[in-house]
Parts: structure tokens; C-alpha cells; sequence
């Protein structure tokens, strides 16, 4: 029995943390956290708590990939985070502090 591609095991590693984040991901996100946010980057927030790529929200949302980039980097400033799991934890502690 021979081992799995990278690549094919890059995908099934994706799809299982897909899936996880799917359970532990909010919702709804804390109205206190989304205070002074557009609805797209409400949006767009939703989205990456779900596990999307910026690629994936784009396509989702009808936007480009550069304007869904700018809209995470807002999303990064204005809520003082420095990295997607900095965002998600923040989101979880928000959303399981309720």
C-alpha cells in the first residue's frame, strides 16, 4: 500500500479543517464585534469564520479577489488582529463570552 500524494492529502487536511470550523465557527457574530463594520465586511468576516479563502469569498460574494483582500485588511485593523487565527479566536471568545 503506497501513501497518498501531497497535494491529495493537502486537500483532505483542508476539507477536515473545513469541516471543523464549520462546527465551532459563530453563527452570528457579536453585535458589539461588528459595531462600525460595512455589510460586506460583515460579510466577508462570516465567510473567513467559516473557513473560506479570500478566493472563495470573492467568488461567493461577486467581488474581486484585491477588493475582498482590502476588506480583510480592514477587518484585521479594526478589530486589532494580526493573523486569521488571531481573528477566529477573537470571534469565539465574543461569541462564547455571550
Amino acid at each position: 500500500m503506497g501513501t497518498l500524494p501531497r497535494y491529495v492529502m493537502r486537500q483532505k487536511l483542508a476539507a477536515a479543517c473545513k469541516s471543523m470550523l464549520e462546527e465551532v465557527s459563530p453563527k452570528k457574530l457579536s453585535s458589539d464585534l461588528t459595531a462600525g463594520l460595512s455589510k460586506r465586511m460583515k460579510d466577508t468576516l462570516q465567510h473567513l469564520l467559516a473557513g473560506d479563502s479570500e478566493k472563495e469569498v470573492a467568488i461567493k460574494l461577486g467581488l474581486s479577489q484585491h477588493t475582498v483582500h482590502i476588506h480583510v485588511k480592514n477587518l484585521y485593523k479594526r478589530l486589532s488582529v494580526c493573523s486569521r487565527a488571531e481573528l477566529m479566536a477573537k470571534c469565539l471568545a465574543k461569541y462564547l463570552a455571550k
